[in-house]
């Protein structure tokens, strides 16, 4: 810990003052994830004043990927058009999520 002030897990489900920010939860995004259930989980964390991590991996210009881990290019663009356009949610960083949290303020 004294090399790092954060580290995420796999675990789904937000974060909220008082998190362990040593165990972040994460949701990862793959290539089964549809824009709408990424921007109903969006809207969730703005709701409840959490902050929701979201990890990606790699990218496709194809329409579809067989791969879990990799998303379509679309389906990144219009995550985050939903992230930017969601009433009460800040993008930020894992650092400056963690920062807000430590400071007692929801991200």
């Amino acid at each position: 810990k004294q090399y790092y002030g954060s580290h995420r897990t796999g675990n789904t489900d937000l974060n909220f003052v008082g998190s362990d920010l040593h165990r972040l939860n994460s949701d990862f995004m793959y290539n089964t994830t549809t824009v709408a259930a990424a921007c109903a989980r969006l809207k969730q964390a703005a709701d409840q004043k959490g902050w929701l991590v979201l990890t990606f991996h790699d990218f496709t210009t194809s329409a579809t990927a067989s791969q879990g881990f990799t998303m379509p290019q679309a389906a990144f663009e219009g995550i985050l058009a939903c992230a930017a356009t969601t009433p009460g949610l800040d993008v930020v960083t894992v650092r400056d999520g963690a920062a807000k949290l430590r400071c007692g303020s929801p991200p």
